[in-house]
């Protein structure tokens, strides 16, 4: 043992070195921190990282993140956005449907050999009951042409 003079060093030294430690995790940690917003900026856009950045600043833990995550997500959308996805929904729709003229023809062709009638009143018949089948089919046949629904 050495001298209260020296056991005093050696503890002020000791703490000194532990606060250090301290310092350089803390810097470390917040190293770590930048680096990972920084990605996620550049991978999911600037908007999205700032939000990641606003969540590791807000101090949450995961399981807290878990259970308000689907409120921040459907109250997060503009208005904007919300359209979008509903136009995006329309034209997918549209898209997977047959062109008119084949949908038409096909429900003529069934009507015509599901009740023994001739193509002329299956037609008038597939246009009444399915009218926006025969739009389709009209505005396949005669693209330029207004037709009223």
């Amino acid at each position: 043992m050495g001298t209260e003079w020296e056991d005093v060093a050696m503890q002020i030294y000791a703490q000194a070195r532990q606060a250090r430690i301290a310092e350089i995790e803390e810097q470390s940690g917040q190293a770590v921190r930048d680096r990972i917003v920084g990605l996620a900026k550049i991978h999911f856009g600037e908007a999205e990282g700032a939000r990641f950045a606003a969540v590791c600043e807000s101090g949450m833990t995961e399981s807290q993140y878990r259970n308000i995550r689907p409120q921040l997500e459907s109250a997060g959308e503009s208005e904007e956005l919300q359209a979008l996805r509903v136009v995006k929904t329309e034209i997918e729709t549209a898209l997977s449907r047959p062109a008119g003229d084949s949908d038409f023809m096909g429900a003529v062709q069934k009507t015509m050999e599901s009740e023994g009638i001739g193509k002329t009143a299956a037609m008038t018949k597939v246009a009444r009951q399915q009218p926006d089948l025969h739009h389709r089919f009209i505005q396949s046949k005669n693209p330029d042409l207004e037709v009223p629904k």
